[in-house]
């Protein structure tokens, strides 16, 4: 296992726009994730197209549209999770982001995820970054909190969680 460097992140995690030509390895993941989060939340497994993966509406536009940016979270050269970035005009929001079981708690997120605010510091577009959860997945609030993300607006399913980036 890789070493974490003096601030206690992970020197071997990067994140980095996924290439077209690695798109079918993130629908892959993509698919993981959401049967895994359909299980995990107790509902049927969610519909798949004829080459079994997930149907997700906005994922082809990950690549066309100038406001979504598919991200891919590497370790060392293995394609190991994902964040999907959208600009919504206000500020930076994650609409999905997975690593795979076998990296968890190993600090992958984490690092990925200061990759993340550091990158959308460094457009100095906005100073905030959005992560919405939903109420029953606890263990993905703790997640974003221990990130430094706290609940800025609750709605009947889902809680806003936000972090400041110009702190």
């Amino acid at each position: 296992m890789a070493q974490r460097d003096a601030g206690g992140q992970r020197p071997d995690v990067r994140v980095e726009p996924v290439p077209l030509g690695l798109k079918p390895a993130l629908r892959s993941l993509l698919t993981a994730y959401l049967v895994e989060f359909a299980e995990r939340g107790g509902e049927p497994p969610p519909p798949c197209d004829a080459a079994g993966q997930v149907v997700y509406r906005w994922f082809d536009d990950y690549w066309s549209d100038p406001a979504r940016e598919p991200l891919g979270i590497w370790l060392s050269e293995e394609l190991v999770g994902f964040c999907l970035l959208r600009d919504t005009d206000a500020a930076w929001s994650v609409a999905e982001f997975y690593v795979r079981p076998s990296w968890r708690r190993l600090g992958v997120g984490a690092a990925a995820v200061a990759l993340i605010k550091a990158r959308c510091r460094a457009t100095g577009r906005y100073d905030t970054l959005l992560a919405s959860t939903v109420r029953w997945n606890t263990s993905a609030l703790a997640f974003w909190r221990a990130r430094g993300f706290q609940t800025i607006a609750e709605e009947s399913e889902r809680l806003v969680n936000a972090c400041r980036l110009d702190v």
